[in-house]
C-alpha cells in the first residue's frame, strides 16, 4: 500500500490540471524562445544592412575619389606667361591700347600656356577695369593641348567695342588702372576652371579656381537728397 505523499503526487501527476500547467509552461517557453530568436533575426538583419550600407558607402566614397582623381589627371590649368617678370613698372606694360583698321584692341603682351596634364576647351579671356567695375572686352581662344603655348607666344590681342558706357576716354585709360585679366576654360568633362591676373599689387599676380571666373563688383548707384528731402537714386 503507498505512502498517502507519493498517492497525492500520482494523484496530481495524473491530474488534468497538472497538464494543462505543462503544456501552458509550453506554450509561454515557446512564445519566450520564438519571440527571443525573432528578436536575434531583427537585430542581425539590421546589423547587415547596416553593414551593407557604411559597404555601399564606402564603395561610393572609393568610386567619387577614384572618380575625381581621374578627372584630375586631366585639367587643365592656363596661365599668362609675360615676356619678362612681373614687377615695378614692367608691370604696367603688360597691356596697352592699339588702333587696327578693324577698330581698337588691347595688345596683351604675355602668351598663353597650359600648365596642366589635360586639354583645355572653351577658352575665353576677358579684361575686367577695376575702375569701371566690369568686363569690357572679351575674345575666344583655341582649345589648347597639354603643355601648348599656343599659336600667339609673345602678345595676343583682344578687340574692343566701344559703348556708351565705354567710350574712347574709357579705352585709353583702362591700360593705366587697375585691370585684371580673366581666363575661363573647360576640361574633357565639361568642369568648369578659372585663372585670374590682377595688376593691382594687392593682389597676386596669378589665382586659380573650380567654376567661371568671379562676377565684377556691382557698383553702387549714388544717392542724393531732393529739395523736398526725400532720397532718390541719382540716375534712375
Amino acid at each position: 500500500m503507498f505512502h498517502p505523499l507519493w498517492s497525492s503526487i500520482f494523484a496530481f501527476w495524473n491530474s488534468d490540471h497538472f497538464w494543462d500547467g505543462i503544456t501552458a509552461l509550453s506554450t509561454t517557453a515557446a512564445a519566450i524562445f520564438t519571440a527571443a530568436m525573432a528578436r536575434l533575426t531583427f537585430r542581425a538583419i539590421r546589423e547587415g544592412q547596416g553593414q551593407r550600407l557604411d559597404a555601399n558607402q564606402h564603395f561610393a566614397e572609393t568610386r567619387r575619389q577614384d572618380e575625381q582623381h581621374h578627372e584630375d589627371s586631366y585639367r587643365p590649368l592656363l596661365a599668362l606667361v609675360p615676356l619678362y617678370d612681373i614687377s615695378g613698372v614692367r608691370q604696367s606694360e603688360l597691356m596697352k591700347t592699339t588702333s587696327r583698321d578693324s577698330g581698337y584692341v588691347f595688345t596683351v603682351f604675355c602668351g598663353i600656356r597650359n600648365l596642366g596634364p589635360g586639354p583645355a576647351l572653351n577658352v575665353r579671356v576677358t579684361v575686367r577695369a577695376s575702375d569701371l567695375a566690369g568686363n569690357v572686352a572679351s575674345r575666344e581662344l583655341s582649345a589648347m593641348k597639354a603643355g601648348d603655348r599656343g599659336p600667339e607666344r609673345r602678345y595676343f590681342e583682344i578687340p574692343v567695342i566701344l559703348t556708351d558706357s565705354f567710350n574712347t576716354n574709357d579705352l585709353a585709360s583702362t591700360p593705366s588702372g587697375l585691370w585684371t585679366l580673366l581666363l575661363d576654360y573647360e576640361d574633357i568633362f565639361g568642369n568648369a576652371f578659372h585663372t585670374v591676373h590682377s595688376k593691382s599689387a594687392a593682389e597676386p599676380w596669378t589665382r586659380v579656381g573650380k567654376g567661371p571666373s568671379p562676377q565684377p563688383p556691382k557698383i553702387p548707384v549714388p544717392i542724393f537728397e531732393s529739395a523736398s528731402g526725400d532720397s532718390r537714386e541719382a540716375f534712375p
